[in-house]
Formats: C-alpha cells, structure tokens, sequence
C-alpha cells in the first residue's frame, strides 16, 4: 500500500528526520509469593525504554551482526527516520554521525510499516513542479524492533500509533531548481507490547522526528 497523497514530479524525495522514542514498559514481575492460602503478585517493573536505550544496543547488535565495525556509536550520532511521503513503505531507520553522514542502517532490526488503509491529508500542490505547502498527512504505523537472532540480544516489541506528519517546501534556487522540504512528525498514543530478557511487558509513549533535506525539482 502506497501511503502519500501528495506524489510530485519529482524523483522520490527521502528527508532525514532525527526520531526520538520516549516510553515506558511495564514488566511482568515474576516475584509472586504463595503462604499457601494467598498469591500476590507485585506490581510490574517500570523501566524506560527511549532512543538513547536504544542507541548502545543498536550499535552493539549491528557489531555482531558484521554491519558496524565498533561496538558504540560516536558522540552526537543519532537514530534517523528516513522519511518519504509519497511511498512511506520506502520510509526507514538509520544511524547518523553529528554531521549527517549513515554509519549503519539498522532496517534488520528496527522497521516501521504502515498499520491501516486510511489516510487523511491536507495542504496544497504546484501542480508543476510538484512543490508542496501546508501539507498535513494523518495515517496508522506500527514501529517493530527485533534484536533476538542472528543479533544476540534480548529485545523484541512492537508500537504502534497515529502518525502525525506536517510538511512543506521552500524554494532556494530558482536557477539550480534547489528546494528544501522540511517535515515535523508525531506518533500520537502509542502503545505496544513485547518482552525482553524472556519477561514480558506493555508500553506506552509517544515518539517524534523533525528535520529536512536539499533536492532538485
């Protein structure tokens, strides 16, 4: 399914945007006590699970997966949603350095897919160029992350949201044909589930990404 109203004529356009994932699992508490008469379960462990939990394990499951050649990602690198509008099956995640240069695409482990068959959009379109404004897209994804396997970890969830996306271009060049297209985007109420280190757990959050990127019309 091709989500993305807003098709141009323009070659795909894949902005860079810096995601960020804030929740929290709830953790299936495995120290229930039986006096025999009564069992009591305790309450669930609360553990935040963010993109900066994410990044060391990324990079250390990319290592042993022969994809990165470190077991850490340098300073000010940062997980990346490649995001395309118009195709968002197309859309991916990365790890970028400071400067924006991918140190390792991590597709095999962490993905996102779109989660419905409705979208809403709004906005408006130069018809000739295919340069956007005001554009607004509404639309269900699902976040999958899997590091069991061939990466030797212990992570594996799902989470799924509204995803909330606003963009728009500006011109730079009218000689060059250059513009910058620049998207805001949010996951609203999101929730999921999974397990690691073989417990299980729900979570709930949000997640967001915002950047831009310099093409050609």
């Amino acid at each position: 399914m091709v989500i993305g109203t807003w098709a141009t004529v323009q070659a795909q356009v894949i902005v860079p945007l810096e995601f960020n994932l804030s929740s929290t699992m709830m953790i299936q508490n495995p120290n229930f006590t039986n006096n025999g008469t009564t069992t009591i379960f305790p309450a669930p462990v609360r553990t935040p699970l963010t993109t900066l939990t994410l990044l060391p394990q990324l990079a250390a499951d990319e290592f042993a997966l022969g994809n990165y050649t470190n077991h850490s990602f340098p300073a000010g690198a940062h997980l990346a949603l490649f995001y395309c509008s118009t195709n968002f099956s197309a859309s991916h995640f990365a790890v970028i350095d400071s400067s924006g240069k991918v140190l390792v695409d991590v597709s095999d482990i962490m993905n996102i897919q779109v989660n419905g068959n409705k979208e809403v959009s709004s906005g408006k379109r130069t018809n000739a160029t295919g340069l956007i404004s005001g554009t607004t897209d509404a639309f269900l994804v699902r976040l999958n992350y899997d590091d069991t396997g061939a990466a030797g970890g212990s992570l594996i969830f799902m989470f799924e949201a509204l995803l909330e996306a606003s963009g728009g271009d500006t011109v730079l060049s009218t000689s060059t044909h250059t513009f910058r297209q620049n998207w805001s985007v949010r996951f609203v109420n999101g929730s999921g589930e999974g397990a690691v280190n073989g417990f299980d757990f729900v979570l709930h959050g949000t997640a967001w990404a915002t950047g831009s990127g310099v093409f050609v019309y």
